[in-house]
């Protein structure tokens, strides 16, 4: 997860700031003040601020935003949306559109989605795939959430033709409809335990 910076008018992308997971408001607020003055941005005419809408963000006392209001002494105006997931559509509609509708927050009626409950029971082919796979450092990959570094090992796997522990005995989690990045970690590995995807 990260807080990414984005200038307007003209959305000129500043940088983004990597959180660890559990990071208090307080920690958030401080990293971004700590961030813009990194790259001598000021925070004094910040009129809008948009974010998810967990409390950490959005705490009407206590939250990373009233704590940035606090800091720059006025308020701003909240962009509270979805809309940092919009690289999430495309994999939702066309999940929609081969596979059916979902039946609830946890499961599915189709075909490819009954299968997600049970992919760790698949054998794991050691077929690879011809793809251009950007390698990260390690500290970038202690970074991610624990499920972007499944995605990465599953990628990893995918292109090498060869699965590693981390991928067979690990879980990619319990399938959701609210983060698609489950949901597509359980495709990939539903896909390399496939013979003849």
């Amino acid at each position: 997860v990260h807080v990414a910076l984005i200038e307007k008018p003209g959305r000129k992308y500043i940088g983004h700031r990597s959180l660890t997971a559990g990071e208090s408001a307080k920690e958030i607020a401080q990293g971004i003040i700590k961030f813009t003055k990194t790259y001598n941005k000021s925070l004094q005419n910040l009129s809008v601020i948009g974010c998810e809408g967990a409390n950490v963000n959005t705490g009407w006392k206590g939250g990373a935003i009233r704590l940035l209001e606090t800091y720059i002494g006025s308020s701003l105006q909240k962009n509270i949306s979805t809309m940092l997931h919009t690289n999430e559509l495309p994999l939702t509609h066309r999940f929609l559109e081969m596979d059916g509708y979902t039946k609830g927050p946890y499961s599915y009626s189709g075909p490819i989605g009954l299968l997600l409950k049970i992919v760790k029971k698949f054998q794991l082919s050691n077929d690879q795939i011809d793809c251009t796979f950007q390698p990260l450092d390690l500290k970038d990959i202690r970074k991610l959430s624990t499920d972007q570094q499944f995605l990465h090992r599953i990628c990893l796997a995918m292109k090498d033709g060869s699965c590693s522990s981390s991928v067979t005995d690990n879980s990619p989690g319990k399938p959701s409809h609210a983060q698609w990045l489950i949901p597509a970690n359980h495709l990939l590995r539903l896909y390399i335990g496939t013979p003849c995807p």
